[in-house]
């Protein structure tokens, strides 16, 4: 009985250590890039396939390297090879983000109103759930002036059914908008300090990350997530005693 008790353990150990190989070879695998894009302004793209059928791109740089020309406002009627094409002058997309957008389009083939770039009514706005807590109001700075970024990254973004604009924030924001969507971003930037972006979806296990990304002082950075319509939200996290701006929009 003894031996078979070890054996039996050996073959668990096995199978769980075989298990975990895995599951860690398919993470690291999935959080691999698909592309990058490295531009002369300073910008550093990546596009990644959270799981199939959700493409995330991260996106930092120095303050005013983010074109608005270039990311809003038509990145809602881009998918991710046209947006990777567009931002890396006119280069085409590798296999891997044809692969990736090809499981984006089969599932929105199966469900037609998650497509990228459907946007609603604006009377959709008022359907929009409450938001939570906005963090609180900081001392303005000049090093990224709140009109720069209201400008900049706001107003291209004021189209979309989901949206909402913050400047001169201090402190955490909580989750801002949870509802369903098919594209959400979040970019933010601090004046003083640094903060955390993070933007999730949600479905049948749970919540996953797109992208979870450190701002630093007078950079520039966004997270964005799309693909069939799902439960997304975003936030900004430890920002105790920073300064920053910050918007959110996305596609119901």
């Amino acid at each position: 009985m003894r031996i078979h008790s070890n054996i039996y353990s050996l073959l668990f150990t096995l199978l769980a250590a075989a298990c975990s190989a895995s599951n860690e070879r398919e993470t690291s695998e999935a959080q691999a890039p698909l592309a990058e894009v490295q531009r002369d302004d300073g910008m550093s793209i990546s596009f990644r396939e959270a799981e199939p059928g959700e493409v995330t791109v991260t996106g930092s740089g120095p303050y005013g390297a983010l074109s608005p020309a270039e990311i809003f406002p038509n990145l809602g009627q881009m998918n991710a090879t046209e947006l990777y094409t567009a931002l890396a002058k006119g280069a085409p997309p590798p296999a891997a983000l044809v692969a990736a957008q090809a499981r984006v389009d089969q599932l929105a083939d199966v469900h037609p109103e998650a497509s990228l770039g459907s946007k609603t009514q604006d009377a959709a706005r008022q359907d929009l759930r409450p938001l939570h807590s906005q963090g609180s109001v900081g001392v303005a700075q000049s090093a990224i002036s709140a009109a720069d970024f209201q400008t900049i990254y706001c107003n291209p973004a004021s189209t979309y059914p989901i949206y909402d604009c913050k400047t001169d924030r201090t402190g955490n924001t909580g989750w801002i908008d949870d509802q369903d969507a098919s594209l959400m971003q979040i970019t933010g930037s601090p004046y003083r300090g640094s903060i955390k972006l993070e933007l999730q979806y949600g479905n049948i296990w749970g919540w996953h990350d797109d992208g979870d990304v450190t701002a630093a002082q007078d950079e520039v950075w966004f997270v964005l997530g799309y693909g069939s319509k799902k439960e997304r939200r975003a936030r900004v996290y430890d920002a105790t005693g920073d300064g920053y701006h910050r918007e959110v929009h996305g596609n119901i």
